[in-house]
């Protein structure tokens, strides 16, 4: 009779075991930003500047965005995403403002180039009658926007971005 109260007992812890398991290998992912990036790839029509410091020194890659809409709702972080043409007049500035800021808000904000031309749901959303225009995001929503018409944008955009990580 111990005998078979054993069996039954190992039996029992067997299949809980197993279940365990199992469950927990079906348990969904949580997607992060990370999952809708791409390889390094500096002409990518959709790139996030990503700052990395490894033992070889300081980096800023431009890493290829393959699901922008994703990208922008898996985050908490603020988003500043730059919409531009190519050969764009202002890049001269533009660019070199927006690496510096990928390199300030390291942990902070992401920092996204996209052409004017790409298609995305959110993309398809915000409105753009000159290029750069800026739009600082957040959960993919709109949290400002800055057209390079206006005065200042880019002071604009830097006063609203540390306002935004100040609060987080």
């Amino acid at each position: 009779m111990k005998r078979r109260c054993w069996s039954s007992f190992g039996l029992v812890i067997a299949v809980l075991l197993l279940t365990t398991t199992f469950l927990a290998a079906c348990k969904k992912k949580e997607n992060t930003p990370e999952d809708y990036l791409g390889r390094v790839n500096y002409d990518a029509p959709t790139a996030l500047l990503q700052y990395r410091v490894d033992e070889e020194g300081e980096w800023l890659d431009y890493r290829e965005v393959k699901d922008l809409d994703k990208l922008l709702n898996s985050t908490g972080l603020p988003v500043v995403l730059c919409i531009r043409q190519h050969r764009d007049y202002a890049a001269p500035i533009v660019i070199p403002q927006m690496e510096e800021w990928a390199v300030q808000y390291h942990d902070k904000a992401y920092f996204i180039f996209t052409y004017v031309n790409e298609s995305s749901y959110i993309l398809d959303q915000l409105e753009v009658h000159v290029t750069p225009t800026f739009y600082l995001l957040q959960n993919g929503s709109k949290i400002m926007y800055a057209s390079w018409e206006e005065e200042n944008a880019l002071v604009l955009l830097q006063d609203a971005l540390d306002k935004r990580v100040k609060e987080e």
